[in-house]
């Protein structure tokens, strides 16, 4: 308490230079307080929700405010952040209290039955149901951040030719620096497709949210898709023999002093060849062997006796015996014949024509290497027509170089906001703690009690009359030095005014006493 007294009694006491530098510390360490507080106590803020309708940034606004969670709007309200060690969590309270929601009602529209729906309300509720359904499964990918799902469904007809066929429309808001293969539209399609009765993947129609319509790359798809395929495989072998190539220099000779170029003239067109091969010589192709007897021994005796009525052995002692025996043989001959059917795969190489610029001139030994080195690397045949060509250029790399400098430029300067954040952020830190030793330093010395000025001890108690009488030398002792500098200043001024000349000789003589003493 008693440094606290002492504080204002000080502070008359100070001269106005003192003043002036204890007002500048003060400000300095308020300052740096500040600053050193909203340091300490800043919060970094994070995206909750984007793009958000005023409506339910209103709802999102009380919802924050009702959960005390400090909010920032930007982008005309329609973007909310909120501190980012809060975004999930934040972001799931809200869900759960109902406050936004992602989407609509799917299937959960029937989980409460009305029994007072007419027929068209429930077609209307099924239709809302099914389209935010198809929604949630269309944002399950990965470059879909959110969908908007529209249903043609055409009331039934008892007569087939005057059902109308379903038709369904889709916007697309793709994720930043995210696309769609056509497979992946296609696959949407056969989605929704397949999630309406009749309804043909043909007859969906899928936009993204700048107006283009990603449909068309899955209708017509036959010949288009054909050719698509055929240029991306001539692209992929292209690019594959140029990489072997490139990899395969560039070990040799260094980086950055081969570019190679390859083009390669590939058949998609699938043929079937029939060839037949004939032989020199012919072959059997089928053989007939035939044997004929006859026999013309006599008989002798009446018809239907014994001895005309079966076969009869003759024997040596017997009368004569005639036998004839007839041997044929038939051979048909072929000539020798093999027949092949040779189909032919699409993608067979016709032909590869490969270019290799060098930097700088090489002679003719260097370009016989790498052209050999290349017809290794790519399988080079002369007789399909194979050619290398190789040049020898000064390359331009100044357009490298600049790009090269840029890249350092950037990273040295990234590097030095790094750094310079680091010092702000322990500049901060050094400066606090710097204001307060400083100030309490200053304090502590100008708070002191002064020993140039006789001061009043009391080692016991002494009367009142006493203690007036010291306050009385004390005043008359300063009095005195104050009369005493008046009398000396009315002296100088009366001296200069009566006596000038006096008065110059006497200030020379303090100059040259001046200028001898430095001397």
């Amino acid at each position: 308490m008693d440094f606290l007294k002492r504080i204002p009694e000080q502070w008359k006491s100070f001269s106005s230079t003192k003043k002036s530098v204890s007002l500048v510390i003060i400000a300095c360490l308020i300052l740096s307080s500040y600053f050193f507080y909203r340091w300490a106590t800043k919060v970094e803020y994070a995206t909750l929700y984007t793009n958000v309708q005023a409506d339910n940034a209103g709802k999102i606004v009380e919802g924050l405010k009702g959960l005390n969670v400090p909010y920032s709007l930007t982008d005309e309200g329609k973007t909310i952040s909120v501190p980012k060690d809060q975004v999930y969590e934040v972001r799931l309270s809200l869900a759960s209290k109902g406050v936004v929601s992602e989407g609509g009602k799917g299937f959960e529209l029937f989980d409460t039955s009305n029994m007072g729906a007419t027929d068209f309300e429930i077609n209307v509720n099924y239709q809302r149901a099914l389209q935010e359904e198809l929604r949630r499964s269309i944002v399950q990918i990965n470059a879909v951040k959110q969908a908007r799902v529209h249903l043609v469904l055409p009331q039934k007809s008892a007569f087939i030719e005057n059902q109308n066929k379903p038709q369904a429309s889709i916007i697309l808001e793709l994720k930043p620096l995210a696309s769609l293969q056509p497979e992946q539209v296609k696959g949407i399609a056969e989605l929704v497709a397949g999630s309406v009765e009749n309804l043909s993947y043909e007859d969906v129609n899928i936009i993204d949210a700048e107006g283009h319509v990603l449909s068309d790359s899955i209708k017509n798809q036959g010949n288009t898709a054909s050719q698509l395929t055929q240029m991306e495989l001539k692209k992929s072998f292209e690019k594959d023999l140029e990489t072997r190539i490139q990899q395969l220099l560039e070990s040799i000779y260094g980086s950055d002093k081969i570019v190679a170029m390859v083009t390669a003239n590939l058949d998609f067109n699938q043929k079937e060849a029939d060839r037949t091969i004939w032989g020199n010589q012919g072959v059997v192709a089928s053989e007939q062997n035939s044997q004929t007897q006859t026999d013309t021994t006599g008989s002798s005796g009446l018809v239907g006796t014994a001895a005309n009525v079966g076969p009869t052995l003759s024997t040596s002692s017997s009368g004569a015996n005639n036998a004839n025996t007839n041997i044929s043989s038939t051979k048909n001959y072929e000539i020798n014949r093999v027949e092949e059917k040779e189909i032919y795969a699409p993608g067979r190489v016709i032909s590869i024509s490969v270019a290799v610029a060098v930097d700088g001139n090489p002679n003719t030994s260097k370009t016989a290497r790498i052209k050999n080195v290349v017809s290794a690397a790519i399988g080079f045949d002369a007789s399909r027509g194979d050619t290398i060509n190789v040049l020898g250029t000064m390359f331009d790399k100044s357009s490298l170089i600049a790009a090269k400098a840029e890249m350092a430029k950037a990273d040295a300067a990234a590097k030095k906001q790094a750094q310079m954040d680091t010092w702000k952020s322990w500049g901060y830190k050094g400066a606090g703690v710097l204001a307060f030793l400083i100030i309490g330093f200053l304090l502590m010395r100008y708070l002191k009690p002064r020993d140039d000025w006789p001061e009043l001890k009391i080692e016991q108690p002494i009367s009142i009359k006493k203690v007036e009488e010291q306050m009385e030398q004390k005043n008359a002792y300063t009095m005195e030095q104050k009369n005493a500098y008046a009398n000396e200043d009315e002296k100088i001024k009366k001296l200069l005014k009566n006596e000038p000349d006096v008065a110059v000789q006497i200030i020379t003589s303090w100059l040259e006493d001046g200028g001898d003493k430095n001397g």
